[in-house]
């Protein structure tokens, strides 16, 4: 093997190739931060029922991310507006019901999340046990 498949490949390094091998870990500084929207933020009729979950890559460390999870569309919106005035990439939007728990909101209490897309809100009430649902 000649290792290029263990490379781990950001956003921040789009220009490089894939197959460019990097003894070190590549850490570039992008100006213009990536902002990746999804259909968890149209409108839904029963929007009081979802909380959003944003996955943010980090500026400086560019194979380091951070899950933020927001209660309301709006909470989510001021969070993903803050992350990219900071200079990081917004990498993923997905709704899902307020009532399901998150690992990142309780690490060690849940056993490992499994997660099917969905369209709408309905779907993820009907998603069996031990999968949660993501309008993403």
């Amino acid at each position: 093997m000649d290792l290029w498949t263990d490379k781990i490949i950001s956003f921040y390094t789009v220009n490089t190739s894939t197959r460019e091998y990097s003894p070190g870990p590549i850490i570039e500084r992008v100006d213009t931060p990536i902002l990746r929207l999804s259909a968890a933020l149209r409108p839904h009729k029963e929007e009081g029922k979802l909380k959003y979950v944003v996955a943010i890559q980090c500026r400086n460390t560019p194979v380091s991310y951070k899950l933020v999870v927001s209660n309301s569309k709006k909470a989510a919106g001021m969070d993903m507006f803050y992350e990219v005035l900071n200079g990081n990439s917004i990498s993923f939007v997905g709704a899902v019901l307020k009532d399901v728990p998150i690992p990142v909101e309780h690490p060690h209490k849940f056993p490992q999340t499994k997660f099917k897309r969905v369209e709408s809100v309905e779907e993820a009430e009907k998603v069996g046990e031990g999968v949660v649902g993501i309008i993403c």
